[in-house]
């Protein structure tokens, strides 16, 4: 993919992969490369303008919460991607559970960072993440949590 942008808000109820995995990001909740014939699926010169916020889990999933989620500003979890020039610049919010009436509770473990949630087997290089992050657990300004990969010529702008 190269050239493409997103712009907007990402608000509601968030969307679960696996056991109980809530993924959310301005550009993908979820990219992983590993199926494709080359292993890995390349990115480019792509921007993400979304504010990603208030992203509940509905009570019905509280009690199968074995993974961990991922909230970022571009993706919620990259795996197996190459990723060059591209941004992120809206704000971070929460990522929680929704108790039956609709109240929002506390979050539960979730990676979130101006970029990523949670970037694993991937390459990033000069990216940049200028949102504001709200998290509790594996949060950061650029990436959550970053596993097996190389970041370079990166930089986050955000609170």
């Amino acid at each position: 993919m190269t050239g493409c942008s997103v712009a907007g808000t990402l608000k509601g109820k968030g969307y679960l992969v696996g056991l109980g995995t809530s993924l959310a990001g301005g550009f993908a909740g979820y990219i992983d490369g590993s199926g494709t014939p080359k292993g890995t699926v390349d990115i480019s010169h792509c921007s993400s303008s979304v504010a990603v916020s208030e992203l509940l889990v509905p009570p019905s999933y509280i009690d199968v919460m074995i993974s961990i989620g991922g909230i970022g500003g571009f993706g919620g979890r990259l795996k197996n991607v190459n990723i060059v020039d591209c941004h992120a610049t809206g704000n971070i919010g929460r990522l929680g559970k929704m108790l039956d009436g609709g109240e929002a509770v506390d979050e539960f473990l979730c990676a979130a960072g101006g970029f990523a949630g949670w970037i694993i087997d991937s390459s990033v290089e000069d990216c940049s993440a200028s949102g504001n992050v709200i998290g509790y657990f594996f949060s950061g300004g650029f990436a959550g949590i970053i596993e097996n990969s190389h970041v370079n010529r990166c930089f986050a702008a955000g609170i």
